[in-house]
């Protein structure tokens, strides 16, 4: 386990009031390429990208202080937290885009509890507008570049409230280099038969958890090669 992490994406609440443009780029774009030996994507993050993000976790926090349903599995400053979810939202916006193999749709605007409701993104997987899979991002900041023996993770009581198909996308963003690791994904059937369940208290040398949660290890991921293929 990696615990040189504040997990920004258990509780990351919606992009949809900023998805459909970025004011700070009149185009904007990134560039991704796959990292050394592995199936990840990664990108470096632009200003403009930092300052948006920054700009609307501000805003998220408004929808959000009320809500029992956000507590990071790795606290660190609240507003931190939701940039950085933004962050890893926005980026797999951008590689979802980008593929013509599928058709990516915002989700619905209803804020639930001040929260998503669980749903980042939903991926329209066929010519049936109604064949729609639910995908939940997940983003966690590191020091350190990731490496597949780290965790990731989904806070309990949101993974309770999950179907088995809807999808967990997993991404790492590295503070000091800026750079975004889309590592890979899984159904949340796939994440719990993996998945091991830790309990609130649970401690890993000076990281006690504040909520229970569930981790898997990066290389238990399926590649995002995949996902985006699916159709």
């Amino acid at each position: 386990m990696n615990l040189n992490a504040a997990d920004a994406g258990v509780g990351a609440g919606s992009i949809s009031h900023i998805a459909s443009s970025i004011p700070s780029a009149p185009t904007p774009s990134l560039k991704f390429k796959t990292w050394k030996d592995t199936t990840w994507y990664y990108t470096q993050v632009p200003d403009w990208l930092l300052e948006d993000a920054h700009k609307y976790a501000l805003e998220r926090r408004e929808f959000k202080r009320s809500s029992t349903d956000n507590v990071p599995i790795f606290q660190t400053d609240p507003v931190e937290n939701e940039k950085v979810g933004i962050i890893g939202e926005l980026v797999c916006g951008f590689l979802f885009a980008r593929n013509i193999n599928i058709r990516l749709i915002d989700r619905p605007t209803d804020m639930i509890d001040g929260g998503d409701g669980g749903a980042d993104f939903y991926l329209q997987r066929s010519d049936d507008e109604d064949n729609l899979a639910k995908i939940d991002v997940k983003t966690v900041a590191r020091t350190v570049v990731p490496k597949p023996h780290y965790s990731c993770v989904v806070a309990h009581k949101q993974l309770i409230r999950k179907s088995g198909e809807e999808i967990l996308v997993f991404v790492s963003y590295t503070k000091p280099s800026r750079l975004a690791f889309v590592l890979g994904w899984l159904t949340v059937a796939e994440f719990n038969e993996k998945a091991r369940y830790r309990r609130k208290g649970y401690r890993y040398n000076s990281f006690v958890a504040p909520t229970a949660f569930h981790e898997v290890y990066v290389r238990e991921l399926r590649p995002i090669s995949e996902l985006l293929e699916w159709r």
